[in-house]
């Protein structure tokens, strides 16, 4: 509102080629997303063919808005709509030879309307445009938002004492179309009904595979009561949020509940995300000796496994990785000595570290010149 923009329309046309074809390949990969679950190879195939048709015309709609935004005149401030008007049509009738002898006191007048309510110049504000990651700070716990222009996918919840649900409503958050629980511990579940109880979630990816415990029962209640569905997360799935697409890495299906004094850890889900030509894995607490076993690709962002814990392999991971920014979602002063020493001297590799303990609640999305980092809490 207030503004207008001098390159919108060349822009639209330029883009208007690309829309049809990213349209149409949306809705295929929507429909097959459907049939994707364990062992639904052939979809994945499929999907990843998809995926890869989709990119191009993608990276030029980026490219096209990208060269849009910087360029002069993208954005005017114009001033409310009825003083714009008003000024249009002062000059309409400049050219009249009957009111030529009144243009003084019309410009007079037009200027103090413009003084009067014209807006002053302010940072834009709104949902993300592109992709965004914010690490929430909830103490000793993960919690993860991924969020496209109009959707939001959240991993993880931090313990019961976190603050979740705050951190979500600071961010803007009115609805979650999905909600990843990666494995059955309070730092990463704990919250989980307390969401569910204040936000409509449409599906909840659960990893905790059968978890008895006071957690879980309050979350099938929290489920029941508001009728969101919930489904196992397993290696192979892959999901379609908006323009995000997310690929379940981990764990691979089993039949079964997990023998007893099993590391629930070493079956957390790892999850890559990835929108607009940017991707991220989020680690939960599976560390570099099981991340070493999957087909993982660089990615620009990364979540720390097990909050920064000691991890011999994390070097060769972050070699192999190449992420831009890394973030460790860990509580202050915690009893844990989280981040470990060790974990600290391999991110030193990274070019942007984040730390909640340290930093708060961190919003990370690609601007014109990198990727731009912000405090939001």
């Amino acid at each position: 509102f207030g503004q207008a923009s001098l390159v919108g329309l060349p822009a639209n046309l330029l883009a208007a080629p690309a829309v049809a074809p990213v349209m149409w390949l949306g809705v295929l990969a929507g429909a097959l997303g459907q049939l994707a679950g364990p062992g639904g190879a052939p979809v994945g195939v499929a999907l990843d063919g998809l995926d890869a048709l989709a990119g191009f015309p993608l990276g030029y709609l980026a490219w096209v808005g990208r060269t849009a935004a910087a360029a002069p005149g993208s954005v005017l401030e114009v001033g409310p709509l009825p003083v714009t008007l008003t000024t249009l049509a002062l000059l309409a009738v400049a050219s009249s030879t009957r009111v030529r002898r009144a243009l003084p006191i019309l410009a007079c007048l037009g200027a103090a309307a413009w003084v009067a309510v014209a807006p002053a110049p302010a940072a834009p504000v709104g949902p993300p445009t592109g992709f965004r990651l914010t690490f929430l700070d909830v103490g000793q716990g993960d919690a993860t938002l991924l969020q496209d222009s109009r959707r939001s996918v959240l991993v993880d919840t931090g313990p019961p004492e976190g603050g979740i649900v705050t951190r979500l409503r600071q961010a803007g958050v009115e609805r979650l179309e999905m909600l990843v629980l990666t494995h059955a511990q309070r730092d990463h579940d704990g919250a989980a009904a307390a969401v569910v109880d204040a936000l409509p979630v449409a599906v909840i990816l659960d990893g905790r595979e059968g978890a008895a415990t006071a957690i879980d029962t309050s979350l099938a209640t929290a489920a029941r009561r508001t009728g969101t569905r919930v489904l196992p997360g397993r290696a192979g799935q892959r999901w379609r949020v908006g323009s995000l697409a997310l690929r379940v890495l981990w764990p691979p299906a089993r039949a079964g509940l997990p023998p007893a004094g099993e590391d629930p850890n070493d079956r957390a889900i790892v999850l890559e995300a990835e929108a607009w030509g940017a991707r991220a894995l989020l680690t939960a607490d599976a560390e570099s000796d099981i991340l070493a076993r999957l087909d993982l690709r660089p990615v620009d962002l990364l979540k720390v496994a097990h909050h920064g814990s000691a991890d011999p392999g994390l070097p060769a991971l972050l070699s192999r990785l190449r992420p831009q920014v890394a973030g460790v979602e860990v509580g202050k002063e915690n009893p844990y000595g989280h981040p470990a020493p060790a974990t600290l001297d391999a991110l030193v590799a990274v070019p942007a570290v984040v730390r909640t303990d340290r930093d708060g609640s961190v919003r990370v999305e690609r601007g014109r010149t990198g990727w731009e980092l912000r405090r939001v809490g």
